[in-house]
């Protein structure tokens, strides 16, 4: 009765580690998806009725939902708080430790350096890196997609796989 107890958990822990996987991929594009639209947003704040940056964070975390409604708050503190810290240092923090959002380095480098120009620049100038910055997003979404689709099923059956394997070994 213990083995069998055993094996379901080894087999039952390997499939959720898969999923975890799988779970992660699908967080990324979520995340990605969101940025891209919160980029459409910002350009059109920007360019065409000169909102300014503290307003649209607000709506940006009024408008996104989970993760995403997290990082622009944190956002909307800094605004709030006052702090005399730079907004770019602020918004390269809170992309720091913004480890909920499953996002790769370069992508936070993107990020990063549109923070570098939000506020500082000419509206022209701002939404000229915005669209950048989306199209650069919008190529890692697509990547991601491809991987949920090429790698997605592979997770899954490569881990119960695995979890048989090391459960009939250990029988």
């Amino acid at each position: 009765m213990i083995k069998i107890t055993g094996v379901l958990l080894i087999v039952t822990g390997s499939v959720l580690l898969g999923m975890m996987g799988k779970l992660r991929l699908k967080t990324r594009i979520k995340t990605l998806a969101g940025l891209c639209d919160a980029l459409d947003i910002m350009h059109s704040e920007i360019l065409f009725l000169c909102t300014p940056l503290d307003e649209i964070f607000l709506k940006l975390k009024k408008n996104s939902g989970p993760p995403l409604d997290e990082f622009f708050s944190r956002c909307c503190q800094w605004f709030e708080s006052e702090s005399g810290v730079p907004f770019n240092k602020a918004f390269r923090r809170v992309l720091r430790e913004a480890a909920y959002l499953n996002l790769r380095a370069r992508e936070i480098d993107l990020l990063a350096s549109l923070g570098n120009s939000l506020g500082r620049y000419s509206a022209e100038e701002q939404t000229k890196k915005i669209v950048f910055t989306r199209g650069q997003l919008a190529l890692h979404l697509s990547k991601t997609e491809g991987d949920l689709e090429k790698n997605g099923k592979l997770y899954t059956g490569m881990s119960i796989i695995c979890g048989v394997a090391i459960a009939v070994i250990f029988i």
